[in-house]
């Protein structure tokens, strides 16, 4: 039963997304 992992995959990535995208702007050498 893959499903509880993956749902809380997505739940990680919908919470990192901001972030994520805020690091990519402050640091645009990555």
């Amino acid at each position: 039963m893959f499903v509880p992992g993956l749902l809380f995959f997505l739940r990680l990535n919908i919470v990192f997304q901001p972030l994520n995208d805020t690091i990519k702007e402050n640091h645009v050498s990555f």
